[in-house]
């Protein structure tokens, strides 16, 4: 999580390399140093919040923008809940 939102420039790269080893936490940001230090991090971080089928998530995203509304100008939820489901991204539902 730490490492994406740092991909993401959420965070600033400054949040795990001004650390000190006696809190609780280390371990977390050691294993966020680890996963920005590899070859293509971005890349591959930008994909851990994906629905994992290789999708971008700014296409998503877009999606559910237009999914929304849609929604917002029919009601229609039966509709809105069949596009949810269509979209096959559990972790956005």
């Amino acid at each position: 999580f730490l490492a994406r939102a740092i991909v993401d420039e959420v965070l600033p790269p400054a949040f795990i390399s001004n650390r000190n080893n006696s809190h609780p936490g280390d371990e977390v940001i050691e294993k966020a140093v680890s996963l920005l230090s590899r070859e293509h991090c971005t890349a591959r971080l930008e994909k851990i919040w994906g629905p994992g089928d290789g999708r971008p998530v700014a296409e998503l995203k877009e999606v559910i923008d237009q999914l929304v509304e849609e929604y917002l100008l029919s009601r229609e939820l039966d509709e809105a809940a069949r596009c949810v489901r269509e979209i096959n991204a559990p972790h956005f539902h």
